[in-house]
């Protein structure tokens, strides 16, 4: 490498640098902010080390009982809400896409047009369709109503996204399967129902509620 080059390199190196520094900056300044009491936060000059520094404002956020500040109640909420959804969306839309991928049978495409259909519909279409199913089941303000009606939502994206997965699988591998005496659901569950759960889960991670939000659900 000649010297021209090194140098520009080295400008160039240096200057990424300081772009890094100043895009960290604010998430730096948010971070020594609430390390600091609350009376020296509006000080002035500001201060860059926080002098006594104090974690009192991570319990308050987190774990107080007053309702604008349950931050931790709202990341356990949607922790519950995403993970259900993705065992629920896994499990069902993987027993759908399977027969439809795998096995003949008169109608299969038609059933599977209207489920790929049914991504047209917008989701502001079935809100109150959506909020008086729930009501009349007992399910308002339960774990059970977000879980079920995110899982529903995302049904038909992941019966289409694993469908396009199952008819990748060779042949080869069922009719080995079905010589050593597997039925079709073991065969589904041993050998297909594995790796599609990693695609499907990415699929279902593009609707994580994010914490402190609402979700479209009653």
């Amino acid at each position: 490498m000649n010297r021209p080059t090194r140098a520009w390199h080295t400008l160039l190196t240096t200057l990424m640098v300081l772009l890094a520094v100043l895009w960290l900056l604010p998430a730096v300044w948010v971070l020594v902010t609430s390390l600091k009491l609350t009376e020296n936060i509006v000080r002035v000059p500001p201060e860059w080390i926080p002098w006594p520094a104090t974690i009192e404002h991570y319990g308050e956020v987190l774990f107080s009982s007053s309702r604008t500040a349950r931050i931790g109640r709202a990341f356990f909420n949607s922790t519950v809400v995403s993970l259900g959804s993705v065992a629920l969306v896994v499990l069902t839309s993987a027993m759908a896409a399977y027969p439809l991928a795998r096995m003949r049978f008169r109608g299969r495409h038609l059933v599977f047009g209207l489920i790929v259909g049914s991504l047209m519909i917008p989701n502001a279409v079935i809100l109150v369709p959506q909020y008086v199913l729930v009501q009349r089941l007992g399910w308002l303000s339960t774990y059970q109503g977000l879980i079920v009606l995110e899982a529903a939502m995302t049904f038909a994206f992941g019966v289409f996204l694993l469908r396009q997965f199952f008819l990748t699988i060779p042949s080869e591998l069922e009719d080995a399967a079905r010589i050593d005496g597997a039925d079709p659901w073991q065969i589904s569950r041993a050998s297909c129902c594995r790796s599609p759960s990693r695609c499907s889960a990415r699929s279902r991670s593009s609707r994580f509620v994010p914490p402190g939000t609402t979700s479209c659900g009653p």
